[in-house]
């Protein structure tokens, strides 16, 4: 083998990424899906979904709505703060009452009359917990697809020059 040849063997399993100004690498913006993050639309079953899991020992926030009455009446509840989620997403910002949390003193260890051994910690809302997990899920499918994507084309190239 000649070492031309050994030298591109050993750097097919590099990744190259596009480069327009020397036209060398792969353009992978033309095998990607169709489908891109800020098309995120929270469809009914997936908070139907969410919610069903909720730990229902989690405290409340400040809007007083518990984990409890959402795991139990998810049902009735998913095709509303589908709604409203969406509804949100669409206009790229929360409701104020959403970004508040109640703070509250957790005891971490030793003498209990030491301010030093409370850590705080903050009670948000369990419905933006909520779409917090949908945002997640739909970040982390959305990088699953387009890895897939690169990881198939890599394959794809590997293939055509063997």
């Amino acid at each position: 083998m000649s070492s031309d040849r050994l030298r591109e063997v050993k750097n097919k399993g590099k990744f190259q990424t596009f480069s327009p100004e020397t036209g060398r690498g792969r353009d992978y913006s033309t095998v990607l899906p169709a489908h891109l993050i800020h098309d995120l639309i929270c469809t009914p079953s997936e908070v139907a979904k969410v919610l069903n899991s909720l730990d229902v020992n989690k405290a409340c926030g400040p809007d007083g709505v518990s984990a409890r009455l959402l795991n139990e009446c998810y049902m009735e509840l998913a095709p509303i703060l589908a709604r409203l989620f969406n509804y949100t997403l669409s206009r790229g910002t929360l409701p104020i009452d959403w970004k508040s949390a109640n703070v509250v003193p957790i005891f971490k260890s030793g003498e209990q009359t030491a301010v030093d051994n409370y850590r705080p910690v903050s009670l948000t809302s369990v419905v933006v917990k909520s779409l917090e997990r949908l945002v997640h899920n739909h970040i982390v499918n959305f990088f699953l697809i387009i890895s897939y994507y690169v990881i198939i084309n890599m394959a794809s190239d590997h293939f055509a020059h063997v």
